[in-house]
């Protein structure tokens, strides 16, 4: 059973493996989970909605709804 599932996914699982992304592996499914998303969490000012008040924007995450705790790959965030 493993070695045709390992076949099955093989592809897939190469190129997560290049992403740098986390492989759960079971026998009739993988999981896959992209490393970059465990560095973001909602903002503590707004929660998530955006704004604090109906013609503001939220100050501490300029809008987005999300802070990144860890600077991203390439210099991006």
């Amino acid at each position: 059973m493993w070695r045709l599932s390992r076949s099955m996914f093989d592809e897939i699982d190469s190129f997560a493996w290049t992403q740098d992304w986390r492989i759960e592996r079971r026998i009739t499914r993988r999981l896959y989970h992209d490393r970059r998303f465990d560095s973001l969490v909602q903002c503590s000012e707004c929660h998530g909605s955006f704004v604090v008040t109906e013609d503001e924007e939220c100050r501490i995450c300029s809008g987005t709804g999300h802070l990144i705790l860890l600077p991203m790959p390439g210099g991006e965030g």
